[in-house]
């Protein structure tokens, strides 16, 4: 029993400690930036929505360059960029627009019963 105490109180230690700043960013770049591009395909140019994670990615790499524009010059944050940062927002914009894909699909469907 005190194990799950020790367990509790280092979870509630990480959860008041995590930087509040850092998750609005991540939420930013991560959902809001992709669903912008989304929004904005689809009301302008329906059949261009593929591009949209490519789109984004771009966003996203104008992001963090405005950011922290060091980001790309040490080898060590060039290359968390690289392989971790655009591989999963690659991997967000795409399932976002694939729900987006589903999205329109049904509404298709929908609308002509």
């Amino acid at each position: 029993m005190n194990e799950f105490f020790g367990l509790w109180n280092v979870l509630i230690h990480s959860i008041a400690s995590y930087d509040f700043a850092s998750n609005l960013w991540h939420l930013f770049v991560f959902f809001i930036i992709p669903l912008v591009v989304i929004f904005v395909l689809i009301w302008r140019k329906r059949r261009l929505l593929w591009t949209a994670p490519l789109l984004s990615l771009l966003c996203n790499t104008l992001c963090y360059l405005f950011m922290s524009p060091d980001i790309l010059t040490y080898q060590e944050s060039r290359a968390m960029f690289f392989m971790i940062v655009v591989p999963l927002h690659l991997v967000t914009a795409g399932v976002l627009t694939a729900i987006a894909y589903g999205v329109m699909i049904l509404i298709q469907k929908l609308s002509n019963h």
